[in-house]
């Protein structure tokens, strides 16, 4: 496990945490904020970032109460941030710029997530709801605050095991009928369209679990980009022109010292993420037949929503530079090291421990597929 250097940061600096009024989010939030109360960090506060306002305060007045921080470090904007519509995401982020002022954000947790349910709803866009909320959202939200991240901050995307068919979970594969085309592309992945026969509950899971390739994906190729490194399976006689382009390598100035690292918090029946799914009878049922699903196969997932916060909370905040460090999810697709620090990037974390993501994550079909022509990331 790495240990985040909480000593070591600047006055001045923020954390912000998506999707913190109930289960994992709700005791990461927990987490820092007991740090924040003992006084064994430096960030000056943590934003709760969340769809439902009312409820974001009603947790963050909780979560005060229980751990004696100081109620004006828990910070709520009246700006709410619905990450499946894009608008309501600009909008959120020029709120938290406007409040950030001189500030800049150590830490970017991007945590909130809904799960496969069966019922096929669209965004006003007409995007899959599960992927826009559990990807999208935070892609655009990550884009439009990156110039505002400190140097050596440390972007956190929240992932599942269900990300990689290899663990075995009841969940349909991800990489299955993955996309080959820009068309497919827009009508698997954006708009959600099931594969003709498949259920709608096999549907459903689907799209959640490729939304959690998707974070993945989206913490490698981003970790790539930050550094500077070349993108994957490029040809020699195309390097030189990649390289001219304006915008071949990221023009914000300490964009190499920012970490990316995507997190499988395990699978948490006491999350809300079932009730979410099934609702919430079901949840409830889920939650008390916990001892016996422990007796099965899928009890090596099982965490809890309180232990895995802890663990989102510890590895959310910046690594200390190690000139050893190696990326071990995306290995050479991403050239790690990626910082002059020797900064850990690119790493996926099951738990606390490093491992490596999925096979299809890192093969370089995948990859060259995600890494599309585009203006340089920031605004």
């Amino acid at each position: 496990m790495i240990t985040p250097s909480f000593n070591q940061m600047s006055s001045g600096s923020v954390v912000v945490v998506t999707g913190c009024t109930q289960g994992l989010g709700y005791y990461a939030v927990k987490t820092l904020a007991q740090d924040l109360a003992k006084g064994t960090q430096k960030y000056d506060c943590i934003v709760l970032c969340c769809r439902n306002v009312a409820a974001a305060k009603k947790a963050a007045e909780t979560v005060a109460r229980q751990t004696k921080c100081d109620p004006a470090k828990l910070v709520v904007l009246e700006e709410g941030c619905n990450l499946c519509e894009p608008r309501s995401v600009r909008a959120y982020a020029a709120a938290l710029k406007a409040f950030l002022g001189e500030r800049k954000i150590v830490s970017l947790v991007n945590n909130a997530g809904i799960g496969g349910n069966p019922a096929f709803h669209k965004t006003s866009q007409g995007l899959d709801m599960i992927w826009a909320t559990n990807h999208l959202g935070h892609f655009l939200l990550t884009l439009l605050l990156l110039r505002h991240l400190a140097p050596d901050s440390r972007i956190m995307n929240v992932s599942s095991e269900v990300h990689d068919p290899a663990n075995k979970t009841p969940m349909p594969d991800a990489d299955q009928y993955w996309p080959q085309t820009t068309e497919e592309y827009d009508q698997r992945l954006a708009r959600g369209e099931p594969i003709p026969g498949e259920s709608v509950v096999t549907s459903g899971n689907r799209r959640y679990c490729r939304s959690k390739l998707c974070n993945v994906l989206f913490t490698n190729e981003l970790a790539r980009r930050l550094s500077g490194a070349v993108p994957y399976a490029l040809p020699d006689a195309a390097l030189d022109a990649w390289r001219s382009r304006p915008a071949a390598v990221c023009s914000l100035p300490h964009a190499s010292t920012i970490q990316v690292v995507a997190m499988n918090p395990g699978l948490m029946l006491d999350s809300g993420f079932i009730a979410g799914v099934a609702g919430r009878f079901l949840g409830w049922l889920a939650w008390l037949l916990t001892p016996l699903v422990r007796l099965t196969p899928l009890g090596r997932l099982l965490r809890s929503a309180a232990s895995s916060g802890v663990t989102l909370a510890r590895l959310a905040l910046p690594a200390p530079p190690s000139p050893t460090a190696v990326s071990t999810s995306a290995g050479a697709l991403v050239a790690a090291p990626a910082s002059k620090t020797g900064a850990v990037s690119a790493v996926f974390f099951d738990g606390d421990e490093v491992k490596p993501s999925s096979a299809f994550s890192r093969s370089p079909d995948a990859v060259a597929r995600y890494q599309v022509r585009g203006e340089c990331l920031g605004e």
